[in-house]
């Protein structure tokens, strides 16, 4: 019926999966829309009503229960049914769930592409005139109303912060029973079934004086499986949501260990200049030193160039280490804050160029930016990688920055006055 295209066109930005399939939608998904420049509200996107709850899979059955739950907690109901089909018995029998709850609620008929069709639904609606509103979502017509109905509902907007956190692995990691720990709250549905999550799920929250939200995804499949029909979606939705990420907390699951999906995973995060902390999840299945031990050793071998990323070994059914856990992410968003002293950086320079001929083409360096930290290295003629490595290292030991990134950008004067060209190394 388009419940998650018009929640898209709502927030003005591809936010929930949208698909033919019946039941695509299973998580309730909240984000902030914004009104106007003062006013916002939480809008959130449910899964479609499946009237088979008793006799339905484990999954469907808790996306009702959630749906469910947040029914009773709102403020406003936006009811969506399909203009094309008609209003249908069930249609009919959601919408006296709906009146029931006795909250403020509209009648939106979707995909009333033309005259004729928002004719017909108007006339099914003669003595609720006032509540109906005929919209195409797809094509952005009649949208307007329903923001002119949101309006009674905004909130001041308030300035703030959010450090965002995403919970990254491969399908049936434990993401989600992770997340739903984290947050002391029960959010993301939680299966047995590999890919119970498609959409991004979002909580805010606090983690001792910050602000900051944490997001569950949706597993990463083989590259086989990554870019077929529903998955394809979720994992092009994994990719854009790190680009604006502070921390990942990739989970790899203590029995099967390291996989090509979580080392693929790894590099992502690494191109993407994020912080890391390594999850070995449901530990309580197979904790002893000899297997910690094992997991160690894989991490080394495939994962050196996340050698700065703490691991913490943890169980969210039995809450094992997840105070730890949180300590390791407060530790991490500080570190990408690390401001390294102007009088520092040329020291240092100084005393490499000293120790070694290979930066005496270094004419400067100085830190562009934090989050994470950026150093720019001004050189007459391109610096190899493995000095621009030293350099940083070196930067790292004298300034003990933490689990960061550190981006070394750097560039031969001729060609960047010429082309603007830089090169990024990030260690």
């Amino acid at each position: 019926m388009g419940k998650s295209t018009l929640f898209n066109r709502l927030l003005q930005r591809r936010q929930a999966i949208e698909d033919e399939l019946e039941h695509t939608t299973r998580d309730v998904i909240r984000e902030e829309l914004n009104l106007d420049a003062n006013q916002t509200l939480i809008l959130a996107d449910s899964a479609g009503d499946d009237p088979s709850t008793g006799s339905g899979s484990d999954i469907n059955q808790k996306a009702n229960a959630q749906r469910e739950r947040f029914i009773n907690e709102a403020s406003g109901i936006i009811f969506v049914y399909d203009a094309i089909d008609g209003f249908t018995g069930e249609d009919k029998r959601v919408l006296q769930r709906v009146r029931r709850q006795n909250v403020p609620f509209i009648i939106v008929a979707n995909k009333a592409d033309n005259k004729t069709i928002a004719t017909a639904a108007v006339a099914e609606f003669t003595t609720e005139a006032s509540r109906l509103v005929t919209v195409s979502a797809i094509h952005n017509l009649g949208v307007e109303d329903v923001y002119d109905w949101l309006e009674q509902f905004g909130q001041p907007k308030q300035l703030k912060h959010l450090d965002k956190i995403v919970v990254l692995g491969k399908p049936n990691a434990g993401k989600s029973t992770l997340f739903n720990a984290l947050i002391k709250d029960s959010i993301s549905i939680v299966s047995t079934d590999a890919g119970t999550t498609r959409d991004i799920v979002g909580y805010e929250t606090t983690l001792g004086d910050r602000l900051v939200k944490f997001l569950d995804t949706a597993g990463l499949a083989r590259r086989s499986k990554a870019m077929r029909g529903l998955q394809r979606y979720a994992t092009l939705r994994i990719q854009e949501v790190l680009d604006v990420t502070d921390c990942v907390l990739l989970c790899i699951d203590a029995k099967a260990g390291l996989s090509v999906q979580d080392a693929r995973l790894a590099g992502l995060c690494l191109e993407k200049a994020v912080s890391v902390v390594i999850v070995i999840t449901k530990w309580d299945l197979v904790a002893s030193e000899e297997r910690a031990e094992k997991l160690l050793d894989e991490l080394r071998r495939d994962l050196r160039f996340l050698w700065w990323a703490p691991v913490v070994f943890v169980s969210a059914q039995i809450e094992l280490n997840l105070n730890e856990l949180r300590q390791e992410i407060a530790h991490c968003l500080s570190a990408r804050t690390t401001k390294i002293e102007q009088p520092l950086l040329d020291q240092t320079i100084e005393r490499l160029k000293q120790e070694h001929s290979s930066f005496t083409d270094i004419k400067s360096i100085e830190q562009q930016k934090t989050n994470p930290p950026t150093i720019l290295v001004d050189a007459r003629h391109p610096l190899h990688r493995t000095r621009l490595r030293q350099l940083g290292n070196e930067l790292r030991r004298l300034t003990k920055m933490g689990p960061t990134p550190l981006v070394m950008r750097t560039t031969d004067r001729v060609r960047a006055q010429r082309r603007g060209l830089y090169r990024a190394e990030i260690i």
